[in-house]
């Protein structure tokens, strides 16, 4: 095994954790450590609550609902998420949200931000009993992911898929409005071009990730066997200029896109075919906490949120995660019901952090 980074030397990590109004916390206010925090409560005690507190401040949404009114506690007239953070050993800021009646404001180093000016500043991925989604889930699961790391990766990501968007939803405005092909077509020009980088960015994306992923799994689960690749959303067999051409009355039908860089998926197959529907529920979860550590060391050491990774792994598999997990030298925050079985994977001792009835305090060394 590798020696363990630092810790001292840790990049970015989240000095204080502050909410106030959301779901059944009580007022929030602590200080993890820059290496593993381990969070252990009875079921609905608000352990993910506590994790979504942190998600929240960096993506200014939840990863356990769509709808933010759902975070903030009821009765509440405000609700407020605020992370002290620190890079490297003098650059530090505060960035959060506060939402409520009077709508939403995000903001990052004293100043108004923007939802990618959030996720920018503080990069972090999640594991969680739904990751499995990136495996079995449907396309836009697999090409949300694959956007998401060439978010903090490629400074142009952003403005070029807001431009092909913007195309592609003229595009079908006017298949949906019955306009003459020409109308439509307008739009092909800067469908393809915007396509086509959008496309190659993700295919350097798969390539980049599958040497670490292909690692990380071999030591999650050796006998595991699993190959990586990109479908495009057409057919190879033609470019996206063809493709547009050669289905635009058959768009027309429909009134939508059918082809191109929105219908595109990462492929993810086992030695018998597509891992979806092929593989167990705990081998879903083993191959998405690969993809995610493997995106998480892509983009500069992304901060891991990692909810309940007990359920369906046994202790070998856990313990592998775990390994991986500290030694991967990011801050990282786990759950638990309890802090036993978790803590005797660990090398070294962790902070640990207990949640009863939406209160979160220190607990006392074992």
């Amino acid at each position: 095994m590798s020696e363990k980074p630092s810790r001292d030397a840790a990049g970015v990590h989240i000095e204080r954790i502050y909410a106030k109004g959301v779901r059944n916390l009580a007022v929030l206010d602590i200080r993890p450590g820059p290496g593993i925090n381990l969070v252990c409560g009875g079921n609905g005690a608000g352990k993910t609550s506590l994790l979504e507190t942190i998600y929240l401040a960096s993506r200014a949404r939840s990863f356990r609902t769509g709808r933010l009114g759902m975070v903030g506690q009821k009765g509440s007239p405000a609700s407020t998420v605020a992370l002290d953070i620190c890079s490297g050993s003098s650059d530090r800021w505060t960035q959060g949200l506060e939402w409520g009646g009077a709508g939403r404001r995000l903001r990052c180093r004293g100043a108004a931000a923007s939802p990618a000016e959030l996720a920018t500043a503080l990069p972090l991925e999640v594991i969680s009993p739904e990751s499995h989604s990136l495996v079995d889930g449907a396309p836009e699961v697999r090409r949300a992911f694959l956007d998401r790391r060439l978010f903090h990766v490629e400074q142009d990501f952003w403005p070029e898929y807001r431009r092909f968007r913007k195309a592609l939803a003229q595009r079908n405005a006017a298949l949906g409005s019955g306009a003459p092909g020409r109308s439509v077509q307008g739009w092909d020009a800067i469908l393809v071009e915007s396509g086509e980088r959008l496309t190659r960015w993700r295919a350097d994306t798969v390539s980049a990730i599958t040497q670490p992923f292909k690692q990380i799994l071999e030591t999650l689960s050796p006998r595991l066997s699993v190959s990586l690749g990109l479908n495009t959303g057409w057919s190879e067999e033609d470019s996206l200029a063809e493709t547009l051409v050669r289905h635009l009355e058959t768009d027309r039908g429909r009134g939508f896109t059918g082809w191109g860089p929105h219908r595109a998926d990462l492929k993810i197959r086992v030695e018998t075919g597509q891992a979806k529907g092929r593989v167990s529920r705990g081998q879903q979860k083993l191959i998405a906490a690969a993809l995610t550590m493997a995106a998480a060391s892509g983009a500069g050491g992304a901060i891991l949120l990692v909810d309940d990774l007990l359920a369906e792994l046994d202790d070998t598999h856990a313990g592998n995660v775990v390994s991986l997990i500290e030694n991967s030298g990011t801050q990282v925050f786990l759950t638990a019901t309890a802090r036993g079985r978790l803590e005797a994977m660990l090398g070294s001792a962790p902070e640990v952090f207990h949640v009863e009835h939406g209160v979160v305090k220190p607990a006392a060394s074992s």
